[in-house]
């Protein structure tokens, strides 16, 4: 695993995981607007700092893991967040597994397990792995969509680290034009604006109520705001839902982005 590593740890394997560690690359935010600047947000109050330290933070923690792969195709390995929303079915973003060859996911005990890409839209962002030997519990999506001001969390994995959860704060919600994660077109997709920071490695994780029901999958930020970004709506993810929650088989992932 790439993180926890024992200290009784021989000095070369050790040399090993770093190497290891450096090689990993933090997923690249896609770009929402088609590079249109200065982004345009609603002002909001700053996010509650409590909530950070909240019991259903330590809660969630179980079923928030780390999305871990290979893409040969750009010799490189990719990192994100993802979580499960249904029996050994985790959902991630698409640009997080894009062009991957091996997935494993690690869950919060740093166990890493063998995870298939079994839903892939590009066009959303978003992706489901099967992962067959995961036990964690699933986390229902909020019944109603979030409103302007309301609190939220983001839970990820951000920048390879640990489990982190950062306070947010609703800025808006609105249908918003922008790219494919392959920018070769565009796409409307229903997104919340938020408050908070998220930082590359955030991508998949989910931004929950205080209650611990799923707002949305955090896929972006603002590249010249560092208390903007952005999730998918659970109504934008809910077709990629349906099709992967009980799927098995493999999918193309494509080209790396």
């Amino acid at each position: 695993m790439l993180h926890g590593v024992d200290s009784a740890m021989p000095s070369g394997a050790r040399v090993l995981y770093n190497r290891l560690r450096d090689a990993v690359n933090t997923s690249d935010f896609p770009d929402v607007f088609s590079g249109l600047t200065p982004t345009q947000v609603r002002s909001v109050p700053p996010p509650d700092p409590q909530l950070a330290r909240s019991a259903v933070v330590r809660r969630l923690h179980k079923s928030v893991v780390k999305v871990i792969g290979d893409a040969p195709s750009c010799s490189r390995r990719i990192e994100g967040s993802g979580f499960v929303y249904s029996p050994q079915h985790v959902l991630t973003n698409a640009h997080v597994v894009a062009g991957t060859r091996t997935l494993v996911v690690e869950n919060e005990n740093g166990d890493r397990l063998g995870a298939t890409v079994v839903a892939y839209d590009s066009q959303r962002d978003l992706a489901v792995l099967y992962v067959p030997d995961l036990t964690a519990p699933a986390l229902p999506f909020a019944g109603a969509p979030a409103s302007q001001g309301k609190d939220a969390i983001v839970l990820g994995y951000p920048m390879d680290g640990p489990y982190t959860a950062e306070p947010a704060r609703i800025r808006d919600h609105r249908d918003i034009r922008g790219p494919n994660i392959y920018d070769s077109g565009t796409v409307v997709r229903e997104v919340y604006t938020i408050r908070s920071e998220v930082r590359s490695g955030n991508s998949g994780g989910p931004l929950v109520s205080p209650a611990g029901t799923v707002y949305g999958v955090i896929f972006a930020a603002a590249a010249d705001d560092p208390q903007t970004g952005f999730a998918l709506t659970a109504a934008e993810a809910a077709p990629v839902t349906s099709k992967g929650r009980s799927a098995t088989g493999s999918v193309d992932t494509g080209s790396c982005t």
